[in-house]
């Protein structure tokens, strides 16, 4: 789920607790990158950030960017090793290039639709499936993936991309049903398929209804739920899979995915959804209406409350596998208090989401269209019933 491959530096000097951070310099005094990681119980392996990345965050933040995003790679794509491919797709002999199988639909590169087609008088920068990538900003890509650093050897070609400065022109040059063109885009961050970092685009925020514990679903959740002697379990593992799907695109970068993680046992509210197979499932529907967050979903069990039953759909519609949790509303809000002080859960949501609530209240009363923002302001809570990921400073 990074924005891409990224360049460190192996150094043969022990990098211990206390250095990160601190520069690293060469025979001749130059800074040549940045501590930032070592190896426990290995001896005289640690790792740099190259100064090259070092001079991006400089640039990217003169400007007073407070948080800094790596530019993106806007496409994936597969070697161009095989022969029947390369005639396929009509690369000449003694042409090397990376084939593309999917463009990001939120980049300057989007095609017009996910086949890769391209309109009459459409972006004329738009990337298609099964464009062969031959160069980017002149630097020769090669069959396998990687272009050359220096003469004998030779990195993954991502690292052309992730170590720009936001905005900066990229010139891509193509093949196209082996006809040469050149495409030129300003590449930017991308929202990510799921929030990547505590502290950075995430924290730990919850939302608890009957008994029912929602969580948005985050990489460190998902790196937390893998901690341990069983690894990920098979729900987690298919909650991923399901999400990243075959390219691991976002789509929609105002929409955030909300999945049930738990159900609290006490009382008749949730009896006979303890033993449910919705663990690490994705609320699509709350009575009827699609969820586009977790303060959303929140903004309408409070609209909700006097409701009689409340319905909590998972799986779209249209599929076999679309189930529904239904519970008596009144059942709900008289079991509310006894619930969370029995599971330790200081209130029935967290503090960012209640926050975000009470800006969705603001902006309907003033007849605004409600976008869910999603920068988090939450504090930092324990892990405790609610699955969620522990928070270790560095």
């Amino acid at each position: 789920m990074l924005p891409g491959t990224l360049l460190v530096i192996q150094i043969d000097a022990a990098i211990n607790g206390g250095n990160s951070g601190g520069p690293a310099f060469d025979a001749s005094d130059r800074v040549v990158g940045v501590a930032f990681q070592g190896i426990d119980n290995a001896q005289n392996i640690g790792y740099l950030i190259p100064a090259s990345l070092a001079r991006t965050y400089l640039a990217s933040t003169s400007s007073g960017v407070t948080k800094f995003n790596l530019v993106d790679v806007p496409f994936r794509a597969q070697r161009l090793e095989n022969r029947g491919l390369r005639r396929f797709l009509k690369v000449p002999d003694g042409t090397s290039g990376a084939v593309v199988v999917a463009v990001s639909p939120l980049s300057a590169l989007a095609p017009t639709d996910a086949e890769g087609a391209i309109a009459d008088g459409a972006n004329a920068s738009a990337l298609r499936i099964h464009d062969v990538v031959t160069a980017i900003d002149g630097q020769d890509v090669g069959d396998d993936l990687t272009v050359e650093l220096r003469p004998g050897e030779r990195v993954q070609v991502d690292s052309l991309i992730t170590h720009k400065v936001a905005g900066t022109m990229t010139e891509l040059q193509i093949l196209r049903g082996g006809q040469p063109l050149t495409l030129r885009a300003e590449l930017a961050p991308l929202a990510p398929l799921l929030p990547r970092w505590h502290g950075f685009d995430c924290s730990p925020e919850w939302v608890v209804i009957g008994g029912l514990v929602f969580v948005p679903l985050t990489a460190p959740l998902i790196d937390e739920a893998s901690r341990g002697e069983a690894g990920l379990a098979t729900s987690a593992y298919n909650m991923y899979t399901q999400v990243y799907g075959e390219h691991g695109f976002r789509t929609d970068p105002n929409r955030e995915i909300v999945i049930l993680i738990t159900v609290l046992s006490g009382g008749d509210v949730n009896h006979g959804y303890g033993s449910y197979s919705l663990s690490w499932k994705e609320l699509v529907t709350f009575n009827g209406e699609t969820v586009q967050s977790l303060a959303a979903l929140h903004a309408s069990w409070q609209r909700a409350a006097s409701a009689d039953f409340l319905e909590f759909g998972f799986g779209a519609a249209e599929t076999a596998w679309h189930r529904s949790i239904v519970l008596d509303g009144a059942l709900v809000r008289e079991s509310e208090e006894q619930l969370l002080a029995l599971h330790g859960i200081p209130a029935g949501a967290s503090k960012g989401v209640l926050a975000r609530t009470h800006k969705f209240a603001l902006q309907a009363a003033d007849g605004a269209s409600v976008i869910v923002p999603l920068d988090r302001e939450g504090e930092r809570r324990p892990k405790s019933v609610l699955g969620l990921s522990r928070v270790r400073d560095t």
